[in-house]
């Protein structure tokens, strides 16, 4: 049986893949920074304790410097990253992109188009080293950082659930993160 896919690469599928792969990621990122800013405000705290009971003169109590590094570390650590990631996935997106798909049980086919590149490889299960699915596609990872994106709305031949059955059938099962 052979199962068929045309995926055109949008802007909401570069945006789901960056969701799913970054997410381990973003939590390191979101407990570093809840753990600097929690000292953040233990200092504070102390400080603040401190100047009350009089042991601290109001010249050595500097709030500016323990909030300003904490919005500066908020801001490079959570906010610019996603901004940037936002653009990187609109500029790719505007790449026109388009990859034909032909899977059968012991390997696939990959055909890549874009506005300046062809590309055409065939491609083993065994160099998958883990598949994920979102909302809007399915991720066979060949390494950690780069997939094969498969589009769900794409199926020119066969279903999401007949890829589903294959990728369990033919891929390690400690692999693959599918329904």
């Amino acid at each position: 049986m052979e199962i068929r896919n045309s995926t055109d690469y949008t802007y909401e599928i570069f945006s789901e893949f960056n969701r799913l792969h970054m997410r381990k990621l973003r939590m390191m990122f979101i407990v570093l920074s809840s753990v600097a800013v929690g000292i953040q405000l233990v200092q504070l705290l102390l400080n603040l304790f401190l100047y009350r009971t009089g042991r601290v003169e109001a010249m050595e109590l500097k709030p500016l410097y323990v909030i300003i590094p904490t919005l500066i570390f908020v801001v490079l650590i959570l906010i610019l990253p996603a901004m940037l990631a936002r653009r990187t996935c609109r500029k790719q997106a505007s790449a026109h992109i388009v990859s034909e798909y032909v899977f059968t049980v012991t390997s696939f086919t990959a055909s890549t188009t874009t506005d300046t590149l062809k590309d055409a490889r065939e491609c083993k299960y065994e160099g998958i080293v883990k598949v994920t699915e979102g909302p809007l596609a399915f991720y066979l990872y060949s390494t950690s950082a780069s997939a094969y994106v498969v589009a769900k709305s794409g199926f020119t031949q066969g279903t999401e659930e007949d890829l589903r059955r294959l990728l369990h059938a033919v891929i390690d099962y400690k692999k693959v993160y599918i329904k």
